[in-house]
């Protein structure tokens, strides 16, 4: 505040008329040809951008000429040019492309119409083409042809918005981001656009709650009419598996979501970090099914829907709440120490039906069976960490007794398991025993 800020600036501008000025015709521009020019687009506290906000001042009549009648350019070059956009925002650095060189070729028609052939390129790390129609008057861009591909590596977050850079981040996102599509967008309220989108990531990995999220392949479709965009098509490749799927979203009011999703084949063992040589405590390949709606304004606390999880062929009993209640058990003496420290032999299987509620996810099934221990229970994972539940647990010895054979459902389970009250938060579960054996009461029933 109270300092100088330059928002446009360039070291040599050229100007060629096409036709000396007359009055009452619109102004006519050959060439405009910049070297070195540089643009900053900063966000200010009052909202729109420094300096652009009152840039130009309009105190002609309500009843003014279309910009077209006024002006008119056939083409701009650009040499060595640069755009900054910078959000103000803390942990971010603002987003520059510098290096520009292009021509944008400009067909004056009627009505200001402006078709345009424009191609933006950063060597390693972005190339980008659009073809168009741009229409002055109305403010809209009819784009026919749009081609984008851009390099995401630490090195290149400054080519990217502000926005987007605290995202990849947090996540440290990283990959090859190709981008395809067509539409018509109108400029002056983006929301009443139409347009379709083609995106495709590859050879990406990220981190989501501690956890990796190695991607191969991941595509998605989309399309944006009506005041909102609808993802058509999901697919990928990623955790060693597949995921499809599909949802949308409305432009108004919370930004009310929808989001499907099915995955086949997924792996544990791709989400651990492990250093060479490491066995991996976790392992297991895993089947999900997932039909969500949230307001995207208030994702964490306005999820609808449900779905399940499956684990077949693992060794889960390091997952979280799991191993807290096997470490319990071994403590206090209902399991053996050393089959606490076996591990299983990768036959280990879980079953987890779910509903989406708001601030958490209520599990209504919720069936462990490993090869030396057993677990059976309900209740309560908030998105914030914290746990709630009721599970019935013990050696597999004693499923044997209660059920005979392993192979049978777990849901045959008798009170001669031991039941345990599991609550509190991941890091610091607190665990204590409950005197019935069996699940009435558990957290969340009474809803």
């Amino acid at each position: 505040a109270g300092e100088r800020l330059d928002i446009i600036d360039a070291e040599r501008v050229r100007i060629d008329l096409a036709e000396l000025p007359r009055e009452g015709e619109p102004l006519k521009l050959a060439v405009i040809e910049l070297d070195g020019a540089s643009v900053r687009l900063i966000d200010s506290e009052s909202g729109g951008l420094v300096g652009f906000s009152d840039f130009v001042v309009d105190k002609t009549p309500t009843d003014s000429p279309p910009i077209s009648e006024v002006l008119q350019i056939t083409k701009i070059v650009i040499n060595n040019g640069a755009i900054e956009y910078d959000a103000r925002q803390p942990g971010t650095e603002a987003m520059r492309f510098d290096a520009i060189n292009t021509t944008i070729n400009i067909d004056p028609g009627d009505g200001g119409q402006y078709a345009l052939d424009l191609q933006l390129e950063r060597e390693s790390v972005l190339d980008a083409q659009i073809q168009g129609l741009f229409d002055l008057d109305a403010m809209t861009l009819t784009v026919r042809d749009l081609k984008a591909g851009l390099d995401m590596s630490r090195d290149h977050d400054r080519y990217l918005p502000p926005q987007v850079q605290a995202f990849i981040k947090q996540h440290e996102l990283v990959g090859t981001l190709g981008l395809a599509g067509k539409g018509e967008l109108n400029l002056n309220n983006v929301a009443d656009s139409q347009a379709s989108l083609s995106l495709e990531l590859t050879d990406a990995h990220g981190s989501v709650g501690g956890y990796r999220l190695p991607i191969e392949q991941l595509t998605i479709q989309a399309g944006m009419a009506e005041r909102r965009i609808d993802l058509q098509r999901l697919n990928g490749r990623l955790l060693g598996g597949e995921l499809s799927g599909d949802g949308g979203f409305a432009l108004g009011g919370g930004l009310p979501a929808t989001l499907n999703l099915s995955g086949n084949g997924l792996k544990l063992e791709e989400l651990i970090d492990t250093q060479d040589g490491e066995p991996v405590a976790v392992a297991g390949g895993v089947g999900l099914q997932l039909n969500a709606a949230s307001d995207l304004a208030d994702v964490l606390n306005r999820m609808a829907g449900d779905g399940e999880v499956q684990i077949r062929d693992g060794r889960i009993a390091r997952l979280p709440v799991v191993s807290n209640l096997i470490d319990f058990m071994a403590r206090q003496g209902d399991l053996s120490r050393g089959s606490a420290e076996g591990g299983g032999a990768g036959r280990d299987k879980a079953d987890f039906v779910f509903e989406l509620r708001g601030d958490h996810a209520y599990l209504s099934q919720a069936h462990v069976e490993g090869t030396w221990f057993a677990m059976r229970g309900k209740g309560k994972t908030f998105f914030d960490g914290r746990v709630a539940m009721n599970i019935n647990a013990g050696p597999l010895e004693k499923v044997q007794q209660s059920i005979g054979l392993i192979g049978k459902p777990l849901s045959a389970l008798t009170d001669s398991l031991l039941a345990y009250r599991v609550s509190g938060a991941f890091g610091d579960i607190k665990i204590r025993p409950v005197p019935l054996g069996g699940l009435l009461g558990a957290p969340g029933e009474d809803e």
